[in-house]
């Protein structure tokens, strides 16, 4: 694992045909080419950022500093850093972020705030939500891959 700076520069692919169920905690870079089912959760004063590909799918809630979508996410984003929306993404569920940038042809269905203005010390958290176990009990994911 590389450090610059002191800090880890790993990277995480989830590559296209992979699917995920659960919640995932990460530092560094997280790459989405596949689909995850549950929240992505990282520390609001770390360097990580999270990618969404063309192909990759979140069903879940994103905690994140740093968030670049180019695919399709159901749930909320929370970004106390950078929300970069591409023209192909697909965003249903609300915004909250610092600073963001959208490009024309982004298909986007929820709320926007910039509730992460200001200085980090002076920035309210962004929420850690945890998927329960009941909560994907008897969830069909072939079903939901297909309408996607």
């Amino acid at each position: 694992m590389a450090k610059r700076n002191g800090v880890n520069d790993s990277s995480t692919i989830i590559s296209a045909g992979t699917e995920i169920v659960g919640d995932l905690s990460f530092r560094g870079h997280l790459q989405i080419d596949g689909s995850v089912f549950g929240n992505l959760i990282a520390d609001d004063r770390s360097k990580a950022s999270v990618t969404v590909g063309d192909k990759g799918r979140v069903i879940g809630e994103i905690s994140v500093p740093t968030v670049t979508v180019s695919g399709r996410i159901t749930g909320d984003v929370h970004s106390c850093e950078n929300l970069v929306i591409k023209a192909s993404a697909n965003i249903q569920g609300n915004m909250y972020c610092n600073i963001i940038e959208v490009a024309s042809g982004a298909v986007l269905e929820g709320k926007m705030g910039n509730i992460y203005r200001g200085l980090p010390e002076e920035c309210p958290a962004m929420p850690k939500k945890r998927t329960r176990p009941r909560d994907v009990v008897g969830f069909d994911f072939s079903t939901a891959s297909k309408h996607q």
